[in-house]
């Protein structure tokens, strides 16, 4: 297979070169990694393993306290409720105004297939497990700042890589031009021309330990906007492993939870709390300790009391010894103020993280099912509380997964290529928040002029069906066009509604006329 070198964002490479561009690339993640890793240390150490760890489980040291695991998970939730809620897509598909306005009354139909091509990116999403990956990749970015997504093409599962496991270069726009990936598999895992290709046994032999080889996965993005990628085993390119496609639809993902200027690396979310977090773990650890030494009870006798230590130590329950009791006291540490000062210094610092991770509110209820009013309620106080971090998260992670998601299904014939005028729309995380505030202005305003001005003067003075469709259109109500009346069909429910309020105005006077026949019959009748 042919390589050319070329001139793309990141390094051009020749042949073999994945492992030597790897460790150079190394140095400059070096400051971050260490971050991280001490990140990690005062809430979830396995998160990113120390360095040299031969199995990422080992983790030498335990933090003091469970703050930072419990603030961590928390907020990895919400965001994951927010941007990916269960049971409902998180984009949908619509067309520009310029085609919308020449479709016609085809825009209705054309409205309701896109829903579907948005249902069908839903369950792809699902059997590909991503939701239990998403919930790890947003612990990764509040933790170690960075972390890197790919969602295969043939749609099986996602993976995700830890900070150590790669390195990546961006351009000035933040955008990533070069990825190299180092992780380890089994030689196993390859069939026996591939293992041939890049220089290892052709066959294994089950009666001795296999041992795991690297593999180097480079990403690189090329100068006519495609993003390729494929693998190095051994300096050997691994065959097959080489594919390219649009940047925007290629599924690599360099997330990053804050963008740094000037730097390809992003910053965590506890590296903000980092003296809070140290000294909620000095201040725990020494109440534990002083807890554990408060526990010991030592007991002082006087050597003049006549008690024989022995005899005390052994003594049960009820029984009788001669002595006297204030010849023996209770050792005691008198530095309950000391302690209290201690105390007071953990608890307000506990509040304060509880504050920055979002564990002192109670949005979402306990429940098997929570509404959609508390999912946009959950993302309006993430982003009050994060600031602008979840705004940018929002827009990497949700529109190059939404795009990776419609390339896999036209690539597996289960949806038709977009056209450019067909755009994904993020009806979740941020973007709800703007079409919930627009649609509660809505309401609020509708509200007040009814109680000011009275409830007719609405239906008189508005449009009532596009009111209507704002409403639906703000609470993510799918195929709108599809549930209200057309113009046609409200005029004639309303031709046919004053054709039976004329009937039934003539109704009495049919039947009063009728009365009246009847009299006048019964009075023209002889009598006998």
């Amino acid at each position: 297979m042919a390589r050319a070198t070329r001139k793309a964002g990141g390094d051009s490479f020749q042949p073999g070169q994945a492992e030597t561009i790897y460790n150079r690339l190394s140095k400059a993640r070096n400051s971050v990694l260490t971050a991280a890793r001490s990140a990690a240390k005062v809430t979830i150490p396995g998160l990113i393993p120390e360095e040299g760890a031969s199995d990422p489980h080992d983790t030498l040291e335990q933090p003091w306290t469970s703050m930072g695991a419990r603030g961590v998970n928390n907020v990895s939730a919400k965001i994951l409720l927010t941007m990916f809620p269960p049971e409902r897509p998180f984009f949908r598909l619509d067309i520009d105004a310029d085609t919308a306005a020449g479709m016609g009354a085809a825009l209705s139909k054309a409205q309701a297939a896109l829903a579907g091509i948005s249902r069908s990116a839903m369950i792809l999403a699902e059997q590909s497990s991503s939701r239990t990956i998403w919930m790890e990749v947003f612990r990764h970015l509040v933790v170690a700042g960075n972390v890197l997504t790919y969602h295969p093409d043939d749609g099986t599962r996602m993976q995700m890589w830890r900070l150590d496991q790669y390195v990546v270069r961006r351009n000035s726009s933040g955008d990533m031009i070069q990825a190299v990936i180092k992780d380890e598999i089994y030689p196993s895992e390859l069939d026996d021309a591939t293992r041939v290709a890049v220089d290892l046994d052709a066959e294994i032999d089950p009666t001795k330990d296999e041992k795991k080889v690297s593999r180097y996965t480079v990403i690189n993005l090329l100068p006519n906007g495609q993003m390729e990628h494929f693998e190095e085993i051994n300096k050997a390119e691994v065959p097959g492993s080489r594919g390219s496609v649009e940047a925007i639809k290629s599924g690599w993902q360099a997330l990053r939870w804050q963008a740094v200027p000037g730097s390809d690396y992003g910053r965590a979310y506890v590296t903000e709390y980092a003296g809070d977090f140290l000294t909620l773990e000095d201040a725990t650890k020494a109440i534990v300790k002083f807890a554990a030494e408060a526990a010991r009870i030592l007991r002082i006798v006087d050597p003049n009391s006549g008690l024989d230590i022995e005899e005390l130590a052994e003594a049960e329950s009820g029984d009788f010894l001669v002595g006297y009791r204030d010849r023996i006291q209770t050792l005691q540490l008198e530095k309950s103020q000391d302690f209290q000062i201690v105390w007071n210094l953990a608890e307000n610092t506990e509040r304060r993280l509880s504050q920055a991770f979002l564990m002192a509110s109670n949005t979402i209820r306990n429940a098997e099912r929570v509404t959609a009013e508390e999912v946009r309620a959950v993302a309006q106080e993430l982003e009050d509380a994060l600031g602008g971090t979840y705004t940018v998260l929002s827009a990497e992670v949700q529109r190059p997964y939404a795009s990776r998601l419609l390339h896999i299904l036209s690539k597996s014939k289960k949806a038709p290529v977009l056209q450019d005028t067909v755009v994904p729309v993020i009806v979740t995380g941020f973007n709800a928040l703007g079409q919930n505030h627009e649609t509660q202005a809505l309401l609020t305003a509708a509200k007040s002029v009814s109680e000011i001005l009275g409830p007719g003067l609405i239906a008189q003075v508005a449009n009532q069906t596009e009111m209507a469709r704002r409403i639906l259109v703000g609470f993510g109500v799918q195929d709108v066009d599809g549930l209200l009346k057309t113009e046609e069909q409200q005029a004639q429910e309303a031709q046919a509604a004053q054709q039976n309020e004329a009937a039934m105005k003539a109704t009495p006077e049919i039947a009063k006329g009728a009365v009246g026949a009847l009299a006048q019959e019964s009075t023209d009748v002889p009598t006998q």
